[in-house]
């Protein structure tokens, strides 16, 4: 595992450590160091624990933390809390250089330690030179001196009595200070210093800290804080949840919402990102004592002492000498320890810490509203609106004002996209008074308000229909109501019902308009408006038991008959014939007729016909002609063509339903001495069948088992080149197709060759099919669907031993993989992924490329020598073309350079910086998308991008590379 670090030191241990020159002599210097690093493994952040072991270069120092914890990277630790880091690790004019070692292994480079800025203005204390930039002398100071400035330098002087009197440098200071002077300045007597206490304070008296404070903190023993760093404190009662802000007019603190996270920098400090940072860590600062607060020492060693150290305090700060603020302006503040990032907020009773809280309205897709679920507003995928239109299930539609859509998934028993319900009483004075408009009580009504043409107030269609779907239902449930009411309110030319197209009824239709009566007939005028009337008298005459019509044509079933006899009927069943003939005679001679039609017409251009028949209903079955004979010689219809020219029919039959039959013939066997055309008048073939339109040519059914036994067998016995099927197609649909019905449980196909009599090729009814060898062992699989359903295809090759050795998969998981035992590329040379690109430049084959760390998955030029974000090659360079390419399409892992990852790639070379020989590691240059020799092996690791095949003397060229990065 590869292991890489980005280190960040803090300045702040250093700066203390350096500023220690300010200390007075004899300060202790901490001898740790804050060390923060970010450690990354194969290129990603680590998260976890690790040993670290950390030495100073060239120094005897050295020290180990163990299981310190790393998160998304980030570590920290303080070095010297284990072996303090002795100060001749900075000795003066070295360089630090830190070692460190993550579990057993180094990382590389070494960390250098620096200095900040200010830090380059100190000394070490304990050989400083200089102090405030003034020498400091040599000599060794002795017993009971200090430190005295002689005009020239800092040297050490011994403590002296001018007078020779120890203690009388301490004079009576009540005059000038409210100071006491005691004792007689003598050894054994020394003089000591008391406050003269008064009621309010005088030039000879200290008043005290009860009798009224100023600054920040007002009141006299029940403290009150009034100001914050001398800023006024609004005494306005907080709510829950405020914090202190400075106001808009830039006066006091005031309580607020807790709504502003924007921070600006003041004078010696910076602010980036979330770091705050002391830009000016060694400036001088003056502390000045207020009454009773005493203030020793400089920046930042500061000593400040209460000098009432028995004086409580109460209110807002209490204690005595150290005081803690119990509240702000009155009201409590909490002790509970804050977290990270919290804030002050008034919880109603007291200033507690809490969370900076943040309220947002969730966010929400294109169109979505929003919904309210009890507890909080949530996007509502349901309902959308654009601005112009309501969506219920699916985006607002152009042109309509509520669009309401139900998904193919969602469907069934009582589904529907608008349910709306009139709930009625059980009686009629609950409902309308009449079918007009203004006076129907309906659950939905809809209204077209002078409407232009093609207009509805309601319009219902039935799409791409199935049996039993409807645009428009209307259904009655007990009573006399109506499924569907059609009503005229006007009167004049308007259609109470209008139908375009066929009327289908199940039950029966009734007319009551007009005057309907018993064996009247419903008859039509000339626009189509029909009406009831009585039947006229008969025209017929009888005589004896004949009954004959003279004066014109008899139609029986037309009302419009155009013959002398003109038969139309409608009658069903195999016994019901428009006409029907019947010769009981026993014997024949020489025929005997039930029906005889003759035409006496020679004429070659008449079309005569001795009897005429036709069925013309356009369903069910039907026959013109019926003739049966009973004879063992008999004829059930006889018909001969006697003229020896011209296109006669010795027995034509013609039928229009498409379920009729024109001929129809049962048992026995049929003759044909010429040839048979169907669907041609003039057929070349023994049997030749043509259409035209929507129907088949041929239909062969049988139900023989077996392969001897086909439903059709076609075979060319000739021993030349015959053929024993022709199929031939000219449309765009397929020219062979086979089918198999849900019971059928065989193959869907076999081919035969001379192989002893199993199939060489087999086709599976669910569309597997297999190749097979003469010692029939499958050798060839293609499978449609590798489980069945709707699964991807597969095509697996088997060796000669019927071992599957290759396999095509096109749905592994969703995904296609091929596998096999051994695979050979012989297209290319290397291994290469698609990247996107984001510099600007003309990417070129043979290119050196990095990561570019500005654009995650993207590559850029390589353009720094020894650049550890090396990638690859671009491929395609000298001819030699990639073999394998991965990819990820539509996805980061994708883009339209191919990089040469792995594998024999040619390579641009630079050689100015030394000559490349094979074997050479090659690594990038300064030269943008150039590699070059790798000649400083201390900056290669992570930068190789792998060895030189060939050679370049000088000069820049293409060198055959074995990528390989490193």
């Amino acid at each position: 595992m590869k292991k890489s670090a980005t280190f960040r030191s803090l300045f702040c241990a250093l700066l203390i450590i350096c500023a220690s020159s300010y200390m007075a002599w004899g300060q202790t210097i901490p001898q740790t160091i804050s060390f923060q690093g970010k450690l990354l493994e194969s290129g990603s952040p680590v998260t976890g624990t690790r040993n670290f072991t950390f030495t100073f270069t060239g120094t005897a120092w050295t020290e180990t933390h163990n299981n310190v914890s790393v998160t998304n990277g980030l570590y920290s630790v303080v070095l010297g809390s284990v072996t303090p880091v002795p100060v001749s690790v900075f000795s003066d004019n070295a360089t630090a250089t830190l070692t460190i070692t993550v579990n057993g292994t180094a990382l590389s480079p070494n960390v250098t330690i620096t200095s900040a800025g200010y830090a380059f203005k100190a000394e070490k204390a304990a050989d400083a030179a200089k102090i405030g930039g003034h020498p400091v002398s040599t000599s060794s100071p002795g017993s009971n001196t200090y430190l005295k400035w002689d005009g020239t330098q800092w040297t050490a002087s011994l403590v002296t009595e001018v007078d020779g009197v120890v203690g009388n440098e301490v004079l009576d200071a009540t005059a000038s200070g409210g100071l006491l002077r005691s004792g007689a300045g003598t050894a054994g007597s020394p003089y000591t210093l008391g406050v003269s206490w008064g009621g309010t304070g005088s030039a000879t008296t200290v008043s005290r800290s009860d009798h009224g404070h100023t600054g920040d903190v007002s009141g006299g023993s029940a403290l009150t804080v009034t100001r914050l760093q001398g800023r006024d404190v609004a005494n306005t009662a907080p709510s829950g949840g405020q914090v202190l802000k400075w106001n808009s007019g830039l006066t006091r603190w005031e309580p607020s919402a807790d709504n502003n996270t924007t921070y600006t920098a003041g004078t010696g400090i910076s602010i980036a990102s979330n770091i705050i940072t002391n830009t000016l860590p060694d400036q001088t600062i003056a502390l000045t004592a207020g009454t009773g607060i005493s203030v020793s020492g400089t920046y930042p060693n500061f000593g400040i002492l209460n000098t009432l150290p028995n004086e409580t305090h109460t209110g807002d700060a209490t204690g005595s000498n150290a005081l803690t603020v119990v509240r702000l302006q009155g009201r409590s503040v909490s002790a509970t320890a804050p977290s990270s990032g919290q804030v002050l907020k008034w919880d109603g009773a007291s200033w507690a810490p809490a969370a900076d809280a943040n309220t947002s309205l969730p966010a929400g897709g294109n169109m979505q509203t929003l919904r309210y679920d009890g507890t909080n507003w949530v996007g509502n995928s349901v309902l959308r609106n654009n601005g112009t239109g309501l969506g219920i299930g699916g985006d607002p539609q152009t042109n309509i004002q509520l669009y309401l859509y139900r998904p193919p998934t969602s469907f069934g028993a009582g589904y529907a996209n608008i349910s709306a319900t009139r709930w009625g009483e059980s009686n009629a004075a609950s409902g309308g008074t009449n079918w007009g408009y203004n006076n129907i009580d309906a659950a939905i009504k809809g209204l077209n308000y002078w409407g232009s043409s093609y207009t509805a107030a309601i319009a219902g269609y039935a799409y791409l229909d199935f049996d039993y779907s409807a645009g428009v239902f209307g259904s009655s449930y007990d009573g006399t109501y109506f499924g569907a009411m059609p009503y005229q309110e006007l009167g004049g030319n308007e259609w109470a019902g209008f139908f375009q197209g066929n009327l289908n009824t199940t039950g029966t239709i009734r007319i009551q308009g007009g005057a309907p009566g018993v064996g009247k007939v419903l008859t039509s005028d000339a626009t189509g408006m029909g009406t009831w009337q009585a039947m006229t008298s008969s025209q017929w005459t009888t005589t004896g038991s004949n009954i004959y019509y003279n004066t014109g044509n008899v139609g029986i079933g037309t009302t419009n008959p155009s013959n002398p006899l003109h038969v139309v009927s409608a009658q069903t069943g195999i016994t019901s014939a428009v006409i029907y003939g019947i010769n009981t005679a026993t014997s024949a001679s020489p025929w005997l007729y039930g029906v005889h039609g003759r035409v006496s017409s020679s004429t070659t251009s008449d079309p005569s016909i001795g009897i005429l028949g036709q069925a013309t209903n356009t369903t069910g079955n039907s026959v013109g002609v019926w003739g049966e004979a009973s004879g063992t010689e008999g004829r059930g219809i006889r018909g001969v063509a006697l003229h020896a020219t011209g296109v006669n029919y010795a027995i034509q039959g013609v039928t229009a339903s498409p379920n009729g039959y024109a001929g129809y013939f049962s048992g026995g066997k049929n003759f044909f001495s010429g040839n048979v055309g169907i669907g041609q008048t003039n057929p070349t073939a023994k049997l030749q069948v043509e259409t035209t339109g929507s129907q088949r040519s041929g239909h062969f059914q049988g139900n023989s088992t077996g392969l001897s036994f086909s439903t059709l067998f076609s075979e060319n016995t000739s021993t030349g080149s015959g053929v024993a099927a022709h199929f031939k197609s000219r449309g765009t649909d397929a020219t062979l197709v086979l089918e198999q019905t849900a019971t059928a449980t065989g193959p869907l196909m076999k081919f035969f060759g001379y192989n002893g009599g199993e199939e060489e090729i087999k086709i599976d009814r669910d569309g597997e099919m297999s190749f097979y060898n003469t010692a029939y062992t499958r050798t060839i699989r293609i499978d449609n669907s590798e489980s069945g359903g709707a699964d991807g295809g597969q095509i697996t090759l088997y060796n000669a031993s019927g071992t599957a050795t290759i396999e095509i998969d096109g749905h592994y998981n969703g995904y296609g993989r091929i596998s096999t035992n051994e695979l050979e590329i012989t297209g290319g040379a290397d291994i290469a992924e698609p990247f996107a690109i984001s510099c600007t430049e003309k990417v070129q084959p043979g290119m050196v490329m990095s990561i570019d760390p500005s654009n995650p998955g993207h590559l850029c030029i390589a353009s720094s020598a020894y650049d550890k974000c090396v990638a690859g090659i671009v491929s395609g360079a000298g001819s030699v073309r990639p073999g394998i390419v991965l990819r990820q399409e539509n996805t980061i892992a994708d883009g339209n350079h191919l990089i040469a990852l792995s594998g024999r790639v040619f390579c641009l070379v630079d050689a100015s910086a030394g000559s490349v020989k094979p074997g050479d590691l090659l690594t990038t240059s300064n030269k943008p998308g150039y590699a070059m020799k790798a000649a400083d092996h201390t900056r290669t690791q992570g930068a190789v991008i792998g060895k030189a095949m060939t050679s370049l003397e000088s000069g820049e060229g293409l060198v055959l590379v074995l990528v390989s990065l490193q």
